[in-house]
């Protein structure tokens, strides 16, 4: 799987250096991964080349993916112009975004509709870094969110997950990594802490799936409903989102 992921970025990597439109690292959101980014991070030919794509909703991405092989190049450019605000500027960015994150391994923590798939390559403020990095956002009926990260750009897994624990020390909850039932997700560590907005919980989870280091975010105003041994046992990931 972590080969098939980096045959792809490499495709990826090379088609960013022939595209024109650069996108501005500021408008990122939410890239909690700018906090620390480890000496094993990605090296990327040229650092300067940014780029972002994400749809809002599931709808949108499954609109790109027929799109893909339609064979009127007016009606696909006339497509591609519509959603020019996703960051798609053509077929080839159209191409490389679905397959992107076809490749990444779901993890469905909760029952809900998915409001944000993003991939970002991009610069980190903090650490001058090259970082890309997959997020994909479920919110629930209930006001439950969750957002996964998947941080491609980190090449060794284990010595980040070790710089993560060395950072985070005693704050993890976790006595020992928890697997789901599938044994292609393991969390190593789990933070949680009141929301900013002084309500709800904000839990986070350090860990790796499928050989990729992932973080998971998840806020919640039932904490006491959330045992990460039962919650993680009965997950099984899946290939494609859906």
């Amino acid at each position: 799987m972590k080969k098939t992921l980096i045959s792809i970025l490499l495709i990826v990597a090379m088609f960013f250096v022939g595209c024109q439109s650069v996108m501005n690292q500021n408008d990122v959101e939410n890239n909690s991964d700018e906090q620390m980014t480890s000496n094993s991070d990605m090296d990327i030919e040229d650092p300067h080349e940014i780029k972002r794509f994400e749809v809002r909703n599931l709808e949108t991405l499954n609109e790109m993916r027929d799109m893909l092989s339609c064979n009127d190049e007016t009606r696909l450019e006339q497509y591609i112009q519509g959603i020019a605000k996703s960051g798609v500027q053509s077929k080839e960015d159209l191409f490389s975004f679905i397959k992107i994150i076809d490749s990444m391994p779901q993890i469905p923590i909760l029952d809900g509709n998915i409001v944000w798939i993003c991939f970002s390559h991009g610069i980190s403020r903090d650490t001058g870094k090259v970082t890309t990095v997959v997020y994909v956002s479920t919110e629930a009926a209930n006001g439950d969110w969750t957002r996964v990260e998947y941080v491609l750009s980190v090449a060794d897994v284990s010595q980040r997950l070790s710089d993560e624990k060395e950072l985070i020390g005693k704050g993890s909850v976790l006595n020992s990594p928890v697997k789901n039932s599938d044994g292609n997700l393991t969390v190593h560590m789990e933070t949680r802490n009141p929301h900013p907005s002084g309500n709800g919980t904000m839990i986070q989870w350090v860990g790796e799936v499928d050989g990729i280091f992932t973080r998971i975010f998840y806020f919640t105003n039932n904490t006491g409903d959330v045992e990460v041994e039962n919650l993680f046992h009965n997950i099984q990931t899946f290939k494609t989102l859906k």
